[in-house]
């Protein structure tokens, strides 16, 4: 396999903070969102959720691509949960403003499936990376002040680890650009493993 600065990438995801971690990391992705339906099944645990997401994203966009056109097919699925419910995005300001009550001063989890099509193998990576995060107990000024701001709206979990992590955050065991998205160590990790076997 090619070097992976030189890997042609397609990113299933119009997450603009996923594609800023690739760049960050060497990888030059094109952009091609897959828009399938995100929805969660019923008594479907938060990991097996973003796990099938992401698979189903990647399926929608290799179904679509010509041969030859890329390398690999990267596709990913956040989504936080606490004491088992899923917090999606928030839907209005109401909703942002529940769901970081509810973190306020606990624990909660962070999760990101993740899907790899290896085009010229035919290979398929599937998994799912967690990663563990404590919040301050925060004040009701700092929860209003932040969804004033316009930021929670787009997050899971109603929060932007990138920009409140000197304020939020107490402790954070595991990958922090999980949180923001996109377990980037973990998928260089494999994409490494893969071209090292030949595929």
């Amino acid at each position: 396999m090619k070097p992976s600065h030189l890997l042609k990438v397609i990113l299933a995801s119009a997450s603009p903070r996923r594609l800023q971690i690739l760049k960050e990391h060497g990888l030059a992705a094109v952009v091609m969102p897959a828009n399938i339906e995100e929805i969660q099944q019923k008594d479907e645990a938060a990991k097996n959720y973003v796990t099938r997401l992401a698979r189903e994203k990647a399926q929608a966009v290799f179904s679509q691509i010509e041969e030859g056109t890329a390398d690999i097919i990267i596709a990913a699925d956040t989504t936080v949960s606490y004491q088992n419910h899923i917090l999606e995005k928030p839907r209005d300001y109401a909703d942002a403003y529940r769901m970081l009550s509810m973190l306020s001063g606990k624990s909660h989890e962070v999760h990101t499936g993740y899907a790899l099509i290896f085009l010229q193998s035919q290979q398929w990576w599937i998994d799912c990376v967690t990663t563990h995060i404590t919040f301050h107990s925060l004040t009701e000024q700092q929860i209003k002040s932040y969804i004033e701001s316009g930021d929670p709206f787009d997050k899971a979990g109603g929060y932007g680890i990138q920009n409140v992590h000197e304020t939020f955050i107490k402790e954070i065991q595991g990958s922090f650009y999980n949180v923001m998205g996109l377990p980037i160590d973990e998928i260089l990790e494999k994409i490494s493993l893969i071209g090292s076997i030949g595929c």
